[in-house]
């Protein structure tokens, strides 16, 4: 729990002050690892019941039964790709300021590691290195972020933040699916394999690119 202020994450966090409940990033990577586990030992004991029921059931009971395995284990290959990444796009985040180390910041996760980024500002696209994220401030016209400063090591994030509380004004939960939306960035596929993420306008994007353009979602993946 810690106390923030600051207008960098208007609308979400009132400028005034709120009191952010956060996991801590230790507990946060120990969650990560295990529901990998997890889902990989799912995964190995459903292979293992669709070998089983192969070889010693009858052809009709078997082809029923196995098609409910193989859409169980579709299923949750889905989810551990989807759980790939400690830290996901969109997700809000405590970090120790990069150019401060006596000063924490709140910011959302834009883009993390391997990622091409089209930087408003400079107007060019920036790489993220592995290990690296980029944040911003949902308020992208008063926040002092990572296009001052550029990419932010992983080793200064202190946690996620799971959910705020404004004193006797609101209550809400972080870093959820509806929340991620708000990390406004528009994805597209230039050439074979590449995962580009833009900011601004679709409509400028789209005329400027054309059949290359590719909307694929709002900062979740």
């Amino acid at each position: 729990m810690t106390l923030t202020s600051g207008s960098s994450m208007c609308p979400l966090i009132n400028k005034n002050g709120v009191i952010l409940f956060y996991v801590c990033d230790d507990t946060v990577r120990f969650i990560h690892q295990a529901r990998t586990i997890f889902l990989y030992s799912c995964i190995n004991l459903l292979l293992r019941c669709y070998a089983v029921i192969g070889s010693n059931f009858e052809q009709a009971y078997m082809v029923i039964l196995n098609n409910k395995i193989f859409s169980m284990v579709e299923k949750l290959k889905k989810k551990m790709t989807e759980n790939k990444h400690v830290y996901r796009r969109g997700d809000v985040v405590l970090l120790t300021s990069p150019v401060n180390d006596k000063k924490r910041v709140c910011k959302r996760i834009i883009a993390i590691g391997n990622d091409k980024l089209f930087v408003d500002n400079i107007n060019a696209f920036v790489h993220v290195p592995k290990d690296n994220i980029w944040i911003e401030g949902d308020n992208k016209m008063d926040s002092f972020d990572s296009r001052n400063y550029g990419f932010v090591h992983m080793d200064l994030i202190i946690g996620r933040v799971i959910f705020l509380l404004d004193p006797f004004i609101n209550f809400r939960f972080i870093n959820n699916k509806t929340n991620r939306n708000k990390a406004n960035r528009i994805c597209c596929l230039l050439g074979k394999g590449k995962l580009t993420l833009f900011g601004g306008n679709l409509a400028e994007m789209i005329n400027f690119y054309g059949e290359r353009f590719i909307p694929i979602g709002n900062g979740t993946f």
